[in-house]
């Protein structure tokens, strides 16, 4: 099962298609401007852009991403984050200690400021996504997400990997990350940017189930 996937995968045709669909202008153009007309496509597109004029991105992106962290270990930080009725002066100050903590750039310092000034900050971890989607674009960077059964091999993740830079196209970097779950049954389960690449036994199981649903 694991080499009908990689033949699926090694079939796919290069495209910009597996960025997200408004970035994929930016990324033709090798160009820091992108198009997400969400609210948090907004902020994070600002935020992206005066990173961008000081040439600070890695840096801004650096201490998003130890936001970012910080909720994922901490529930009653995401809790605090998430909740919108905390005084917006109590956020400032948890807020201004982190930034003291961890150096942040007065770039990201202020933008916090902003958020939550608007009452924005329970949307802030949808906008650093959003503002990690513009980075990767801006860089050529593609996230890829292998989800496989039992562990693979380093060969056979090598084999993977060099399937889905095919699949990416020769100007792409793939960001990897490797997973393992049994539900899936077999096969893999690849999400590359935003397409999702299903070859697991799971979703054939469930195909089939379906088929035999229908009337004859």
């Amino acid at each position: 099962m694991y080499r009908s996937a990689l033949s699926r995968l090694s079939n796919g045709v290069a495209s910009r298609r597996h960025l997200p669909a408004a970035l994929r202008p930016a990324f033709t153009r090798g160009m820091a401007d992108v198009d997400d007309k969400s609210l948090e496509g907004r902020y994070a597109n600002a935020l992206f852009q005066a990173a961008s004029r000081k040439k600070i991105l890695d840096k801004v992106f650096g201490d998003l991403e130890q936001i970012r962290d910080s909720i994922a270990e901490s529930k009653e930080f995401k809790l605090f984050v998430e909740t919108p009725g905390i005084p917006t002066d109590i956020k400032g100050t948890v807020f201004g200690s982190i930034a003291q903590k961890y150096q942040f750039q007065d770039v990201t310092v202020n933008f916090l400021k902003v958020l939550m000034e608007n009452r924005r900050v329970g949307m802030l971890q949808k906008v650093i996504d959003v503002f990690e989607d513009f980075f990767r674009a801006h860089k050529g960077e593609v996230k890829c997400k292998v989800t496989s059964a039992k562990p693979l091999s380093a060969a056979e993740s090598k084999e993977i990997e060099a399937a889905l830079k095919k699949r990416a196209g020769k100007d792409a970097k793939l960001i990897m990350e490797w997973n393992t779950s049994p539900a899936i049954m077999g096969g893999l389960v690849v999400k590359l940017g935003d397409q999702v690449l299903d070859f697991s036994v799971q979703s054939k199981i469930e195909r089939l189930q379906s088929q035999l649903m229908n009337p004859v």
